[in-house]
């Protein structure tokens, strides 16, 4: 077996999506925050002086699990990520986009508030929904 694992099919498309949508994220964010985005950094960016996050995620992905096929983004949230911003009293920019990559809405959200949905875990997931709860319907 050769270590050129290459993943095919949902996965691929799936992976291409995320990476896609972080790099138009960490862009909007270089305007919206006015900060310079750090490429391959523990943390992204700086904004008023304090560490600053940038997360994507799509409104709907589809999900072959899910009754319905789809299910609503999600949020991947680093623990060693979450540890730096805390100690920094930083931010997590948040961007919620459509399956086209278009912009939908953002939030900059105190990584002391996000704290309440850390597990053990050395990663966490949050749906995009307990981020903006104002918007779910």
């Amino acid at each position: 077996m050769s270590n050129d694992y290459q993943p095919v099919g949902a996965v691929a498309i799936g992976n291409w999506k995320a990476e896609r949508n972080g790099r138009i994220a960490e862009a909007l964010a270089s305007i919206l925050y006015d900060t310079e985005i750090s490429v391959n950094a523990v943390i992204d960016g700086e904004y008023q002086g304090r560490p600053l996050e940038v997360k994507a995620c799509q409104e709907w992905v589809t999900d072959a699990n899910n009754s319905n096929s789809r299910r609503r983004g999600r949020f991947w949230i680093a623990r060693k990520q979450q540890k730096e911003l805390i100690e920094g009293d930083g931010f997590y920019a948040f961007f919620v986009l459509d399956e086209h990559g278009d912009y939908l809405m953002s939030k900059l959200v105190s990584a002391r508030e996000v704290s309440k949905y850390v597990g053990h875990e050395s990663s966490f997931q949050i749906t995009w929904t307990r981020v903006f709860p104002e918007l779910v319907v």
